[in-house]
């Protein structure tokens, strides 16, 4: 069986298409994206819209990713709010901000986390749209490498979300972005398991090619006597 080594880098979400760093499945892979190339007989990671296993959800968690660097003529925001359980589905917000310019979304997942309906916001105003531009807004969030030629360190460390400090670990993987060297350096924390805290993905001369963070998290509380789940 072929391993799966990471090539993408992207936000992290119970909703979204994965996971920052991306293992054969990840948050990030879309339909829109190319399939990523992987050394060693790896296989490239699936677009897929789901979690293998969602995990605790709450209404009141909320989420605030920022992504940077020369993937994107301008920094992006993208905030994750969960706003209500109608019946058997989740009721997510997600509003992209690029400068002055914000793309507003209201999203229904199921309790697998899947993604079955999508509208555009106005106030509180929704305009019909599909799953397709829910995931051509987070594709804007995603950068992927060519190559992984594999793990390079694992190092554990304290890593800070807002201004809560967390026991964190780093793995760095050592990739290709066409003829480019460079390195892919995720942290992950126990505290956020649907998420990554950070990516990176730096060129060997240098040059952030992608960073993202999670800069801002708080966590909803549930009500009495009705399951997360």
């Amino acid at each position: 069986m072929a391993h799966s080594l990471p090539t993408a880098v992207g936000i992290a979400s119970a909703w979204a298409l994965g996971s920052l760093l991306m293992v054969a499945c990840g948050h990030a892979s879309t339909p829109a994206q190319s399939a990523a190339r992987v050394s060693d007989g790896a296989a490239a990671p699936a677009p897929r819209s789901a979690s293998p296993s969602a995990p605790q959800r709450h209404v009141g968690d909320f989420f605030v990713h920022r992504f940077s660097g020369s993937f994107s003529p301008e920094p992006l925001t993208l905030t994750e709010e969960v706003k209500s359980r109608e019946e058997s589905l989740w009721v997510v917000d997600f509003s992209l901000t690029e400068r002055e310019s914000v793309e507003r979304l209201r999203v229904r997942f199921d309790d697998r986390g899947r993604a079955v309906s999508a509208a555009k916001l106005s106030g509180s105003t929704e305009t019909k749209a599909s799953v397709a531009d829910y995931e051509a807004l987070l594709a804007r969030t995603v950068f992927a490498a060519d190559v992984n030629d594999g793990l390079v360190s694992t190092a554990a460390q304290t890593c800070l979300v807002g201004d809560d400090a967390l026991d964190c670990e780093t793995k760095t993987y050592k990739v290709w972005v066409g003829e480019r060297a460079a390195t892919l350096s995720v942290v992950h924390s126990a505290t956020f398991p649907d998420r990554d805290v950070s990516g990176e993905l730096t060129a060997d001369d240098g040059k952030v090619l992608y960073r993202a963070e999670l800069v801002e998290a708080h966590k909803g509380t549930p009500p009495k006597g009705l399951a997360s789940r």
